[in-house]
């Protein structure tokens, strides 16, 4: 019994090969900033941008982890996105940025 609990929790506690890292979701992140800042700049209101966002905001970042990444990201947003995109993916991009801001300044 001990046995098999040791293996479980030696299983668990190692990070697997197919774990994505924190690096990984950053750059991943940084490049759906880029999609949706080019689709954006194609159509505001087109499908894709709104799809470009929704992956967007689902993926995680470190600040801490990643500053570098979070910068690029927000100065695309700044120079690209912010006041071109519309509607209510607007709205919620700038609440997503404006976290996203706090976020870089506090790991600073």
């Amino acid at each position: 019994m001990a046995a098999i609990l040791a293996g479980i929790l030696g299983c668990c506690s190692k990070p697997s090969a197919g774990q994505v890292t924190h690096s990984e979701v950053a750059k991943e992140k940084l490049q759906l900033m880029r999609q949706l800042a080019d689709a954006v700049e194609r159509d505001p209101d087109s499908s894709e941008a709104m799809a470009a966002f929704e992956e967007f905001r689902n993926l995680p970042i470190s600040a801490r982890e990643n500053p570098q990444e979070l910068t690029e990201i927000v100065q695309i947003y700044r120079a690209r996105v912010k006041g071109k995109a519309r509607g209510p993916m607007a709205e919620e991009l700038s609440i997503v940025m404006m976290s996203l801001e706090t976020n870089a300044k506090a790991s600073k």
